[in-house]
């Protein structure tokens, strides 16, 4: 992630001012990208990030640091998955980018 190698090189406030974001934004971009390289038994990378997302999302009282470890652990042995990867299996057209329904009329 290119913000995050940015904070690596010039520090959160200069990344943060060039980026054209707040600190706080900045800081969850960073949040979100160290969690995601947690979930190493996914193909792509991008459903890391999506999950980390995901994760991020919840409420602060139900994220304990247990329930992130039990997350991961679960996606990670492949106990859990997204519906993403649910829907491309059972539709190839939809992991293409295609309309699972064409649209008729003009």
């Amino acid at each position: 992630m290119v913000a995050y190698r940015l904070v690596d090189l010039m520090g959160r406030a200069s990344a943060a001012n060039i980026l054209g974001i707040s600190i706080r934004e900045l800081e969850k971009l960073v949040e979100i990208y160290e969690l995601s390289e947690r979930f190493t038994s996914l193909r792509d990378p991008a459903a890391a990030i999506t999950w980390a997302r995901e994760l991020m999302g919840l409420s602060k009282k139900l994220l304990t640091p247990g329930v992130v470890d039990a997350v991961i652990e679960k996606v990670n042995a492949k106990r859990v998955t997204n519906s993403k990867i649910y829907e491309a299996a059972c539709d190839p057209a939809r992991s293409r980018g295609a309309r699972a329904f064409p649209v008729q009329g003009g």
